[in-house]
């Protein structure tokens, strides 16, 4: 019969215990000294918004317009920065701080954003755009509504790029530009459902007068 303390438990149960008890020592503080070891770890974020998307789309468009002189393959980029660009911004002027208003329910309970069509539709419709006593709804003049879908259906086809030989009239491409760069302008600064910091706004004008400027230049160099 076993050897018993007087607790009732067993010497052999003891030692077992004072065992555990001194892994377990061993174990935290081994632990701690390692912790100690362990350097700092630099996690960087991208944050993203619906508002740094549209600025980011813009300043980029703003990079390929002046860069398209050297090499007119950048045309692809200016074509889907400005359609990035219009979308955001049509779609930050709809939601009006509730995304509910601007995405849709798949019959199978899939959250989806409204497509562009339906974005530009709704953004030239009161109803969607009266959010505030201020609010403004989009107008589009033909030029515009041209450029618009001449726009959309560049930017699918670059895209969706079927293998094959496509030539691109570049001499209609600043035309193009300009009537988009005056569409998010005004969704910007005259829909009054887009809140930018003074700082971003600033910087955005710029963005604005750089575009016209680089888009003119090529619209009379087209013209000679």
């Amino acid at each position: 019969m076993p050897d018993t303390i007087d607790c009732g438990v067993t010497n052999s149960e003891t030692r077992i215990r004072a065992d555990i008890e001194q892994t377990l020592k061993e174990l935290i503080e081994f632990d701690s000294q390692e912790i100690e070891q362990i350097p700092t770890l630099d996690i960087q974020y991208l944050r993203v918004t619906i508002n740094r998307t549209a600025i980011d789309s813009l300043k980029k468009a703003a990079l390929f317009i002046k860069l398209q002189t050297e090499d007119q393959m950048n045309w692809k980029w200016v074509v889907l920065s400005l359609f990035d660009s219009l979308y955001a911004f049509a779609i930050q002027a709809l939601e009006g701080g509730n995304f509910e208003r601007v995405t849709f329910r798949t019959e199978s309970g899939q959250l989806r954003l409204i497509g562009f069509d339906k974005a530009i539709k709704m953004c030239c419709m009161d109803r969607h755009m009266r959010i505030y006593d201020t609010s403004s709804k989009l107008y589009l003049s033909e030029s515009a509504r041209i450029s618009v879908q001449l726009l959309r259906s560049l930017r699918n086809d670059f895209i969706h790029f079927i293998p094959k030989l496509w030539f691109v009239e570049v001499q209609g491409l600043p035309t193009i530009a300009l009537d988009i760069i005056a569409i998010i302008e005004f969704l910007i600064s005259k829909s009054g459902n887009i809140f930018i910091e003074e700082e971003s706004r600033a910087e955005i004008l710029v963005l604005f007068r750089t575009c016209r400027q680089e888009l003119s230049l090529d619209s009379k160099a087209d013209a000679k």
